[in-house]
């Protein structure tokens, strides 16, 4: 007993992520291939109809015992990033809206589409309890919290985030009148005030003011939306969605739309037709967004906010076309004056800003990155880290984070990973530096349009001494020779990329 006490004191906490929502939260994917059983990822879900209640992740945690949702692919990825435990706790219910079944104090008095709605509900024979589903919600996480610990036979959990997912029962009212009156559209113009309301009144129960919340989008029907009232309500349902993470501190949007399958016919529409593939990759792009919401390691701190907003306003004010080459990362880049003119077949953009740290490039890759969707990224980060004492794995692993996010959001765009430069300021953890470049360059092998460029053969002789020449006084920063080498070397690299079949 002793052992296991000290163990426990001397690990991290175990992260607990719950999944929250109505019922694709609960999951009508309908696997055709076998799936494997993660032992490290424990599933818990007070108040389940049909199964355990508590157990490992696998097949069949989704609605019914031949299904899953969007806690495996979730699952699966977090367990790949924590390497230890995990909870994921589901609490959801099927056909529950947030205007009434989930609504929370801070909402208010309904307004009047919310009343129409109500007393129409009322008058054809349907009566609810306002906010029941709400406060069944905050005692389920709390009961699964206290059944976890009991299952793992440890007191250290600690919620570490939420996913919210669900929306069809508010937005599939858009057509509903009373009277003549539009009360569905009222539901959906509503939807952005009711949420934030809600998941700040979560936060305030769990006692968690700052629980990093993801959102998952309504992805229904893909990304193509009809020219019709149907699409006009789902395009406003996104927007409600979306608004909501503007208005909450530390909470994100996680698109889905871009899962759609089309093909799949083993469910209705309102639960993605059923797709396995969906809801797995709805789940790991839930985790991914969470962790780079939150990638903070301990004892670190986010810097270069303003900066951020800075290069945002810009990008709104010349935004440059789709299909370009932005650099990425810190100030190895950010002072590559002549970027354009070494890579002239591209329109280039520096993103890059100095001093950035391989959390800092995760975090903001989604809102000043992203939305460029170049068809190349080049990528420096690392050497921050370093001199912050952070370890060779934990940055490689954000690297990771970093590539398989931007996989989910912009598929065909390709990285070259610029190794980290053995700089002579960095002379004292050049082992760090050595194993970090080990572990890209060996995920980038296993990886299609991910290439890691060796840019140390630039900055050294072929005995491996530094070459000076390279160095500007500070022993960090970069000549305009040791930049015309990166080029050199990079350009070959894309044209390897380009020929690659």
């Amino acid at each position: 007993m002793l052992t296991i006490l000290l163990a426990c004191l001397a690990s991290e906490p175990v992260p607990v992520y719950v999944i929250a929502g109505q019922s694709n939260a609960e999951g009508y994917g309908v696997p055709h291939e076998e799936l494997s059983t993660i032992d490290d990822v424990t599933v818990v879900w007070p108040r389940r109809h049909d199964g355990d209640d508590i157990g490992p992740l696998r097949a069949g945690w989704g609605a019914h015992e031949n299904m899953i949702g969007p806690e495996y692919g979730f699952g699966q990825e977090m367990h790949l990033h924590h390497k230890g435990p995990v909870v994921v706790l589901k609490t959801a219910w099927g056909g529950k809206d947030v205007w009434c079944d989930f609504r929370s104090p801070s909402a208010g008095d309904f307004n009047w589409a919310e009343q129409l709605m109500k007393s129409r509900e009322e008058r054809e024979g349907r009566m609810r309890t306002t906010g029941a589903f709400f406060n069944t919600m905050v005692k389920d996480i709390k009961t699964g919290l206290e059944k976890a610990k009991t299952h793992l036979g440890r007191e250290d959990l600690e919620l570490a985030g939420l996913v919210w997912f669900r929306g069809w029962n508010d937005y599939c009212q858009w057509p509903v009148e009373e009277d003549g009156i539009p009360c569905g559209r009222g539901i959906i113009e509503r939807y952005a005030h009711n949420l934030s309301a809600m998941l700040e009144d979560l936060r305030r129960e769990l006692k968690v003011d700052s629980l990093p919340i993801i959102i998952g989008e309504l992805g229904i029907h893909g990304t193509e939306l009809p020219k019709s009232r149907e699409g006009w309500a789902l395009r406003a349902f996104r927007t409600a969605q979306a608004e909501v993470t503007n208005q909450l501190p530390s909470c994100r949007l996680a698109p889905t739309a871009c899962f759609w399958d089309g093909e799949s016919e083993d469910h209705w529409e309102c639960h993605y037709n059923g797709s396995a593939n969906s809801y797995q990759r709805m789940g790991k792009t839930f985790a991914l967004h969470l962790l780079a919401l939150d990638p903070l390691p301990y004892g670190q701190d986010m810097k270069w906010q303003s900066n951020q907003k800075g290069l945002q306003t810009m990008l709104r004010q010349y935004p440059p076309d789709n299909g370009g080459l932005v650099l990425w990362g810190s100030s190895i880049y950010r002072l590559w004056e002549r970027a354009a003119a070494h890579f002239p077949n591209f329109e280039v953009t520096n993103l890059a800003f100095g001093g950035a740290r391989s959390w800092e490039a995760l975090h903001f890759a989604e809102e000043t990155l992203f939305i460029t969707r170049p068809s190349t990224i080049l990528y420096y980060c690392g050497s921050n880290d370093v001199n912050a004492g952070e370890d060779a794995a934990s940055i490689a692993e954000r690297f990771r984070l970093f590539s398989e996010l931007l996989h989910d959001r912009l598929p065909e765009t390709n990285i070259l990973f610029g190794a980290i430069n053995r700089s002579p300021e960095k002379n004292a953890r050049w082992n760090v530096v050595n194993e970090a470049n080990r572990l890209v360059a060996s995920y980038c092998e296993t990886q299609d349009g991910r290439t890691f460029v060796d840019l140390n053969q630039v900055l050294e002789d072929n005995d491996g001494s530094t070459r000076q020449d390279m160095f500007l006084s500070d022993n960090l920063h970069l000549t305009e020779r040791a930049y015309d080498g990166f080029a050199r070397l990079i350009q070959k690299a894309l044209r390897d990329e380009s020929q690659a079949p």
